[in-house]
C-alpha cells in the first residue's frame, strides 16, 4: 500500500471528523487547530536540519 493510498483510504474518515469538530466546537476553533498543526509543522522543518536539507529523488528517464 502506497502513501497515496492511505491518503485516500484516510479521507473520509478526516472529513467526518472535522464535521464532528466543527458541529461541536464551531468553525473558528477548527481552522485555529488546523493553523496550529501547519504552524508546527512548519516550526519543526525549520528545526531539525535533517528535515531541512531534505529533497526530492531526481527522476529517471523512462
Amino acid at each position: 500500500m502506497t502513501a497515496q493510498d492511505m491518503a485516500v483510504a484516510a479521507r473520509p474518515a478526516c472529513r467526518d471528523a472535522a464535521g464532528v469538530t466543527v458541529e461541536l466546537w464551531g468553525a473558528g476553533t477548527f481552522f485555529a487547530g488546523c493553523g496550529a498543526i501547519c504552524l508546527l509543522a512548519a516550526g519543526l522543518g525549520l528545526a531539525v536540519p535533517v528535515l531541512r536539507r531534505a529533497g526530492l529523488p531526481s527522476r529517471r528517464p523512462a
